[in-house]
């Protein structure tokens, strides 16, 4: 679906579903986790409607930099 972005998850992320929910709980903004073979592997990213704006995207984009600058041991995960 094009309007929907797969996005790897960086490796060693111990809890991808705790970032989606601070994402959520703290930014408003909602992403889904991947379904069957890719779950827990990808975030499913939609770009539709509202959120389909460059302004959305440095939002989100901007979110997830505080969340892992947040979390010193996903930032260390995902630089590997």
């Amino acid at each position: 679906m094009p309007m929907v972005n797969a996005v790897w998850i960086p490796d060693g992320l111990a809890d991808e579903a705790a970032v989606r929910r601070r994402l959520l709980d703290v930014h408003g903004i909602e992403i889904a986790g991947g379904l069957g073979a890719v779950a827990g592997k990808i975030w499913r990213i939609g770009l539709m409607g509202e959120s389909c704006s460059r302004e959305s995207v440095v939002a989100l984009l901007d979110a997830l930099q505080e969340i892992f600058a947040a979390e010193s041991t996903w930032v260390e995960a995902a630089r590997g």
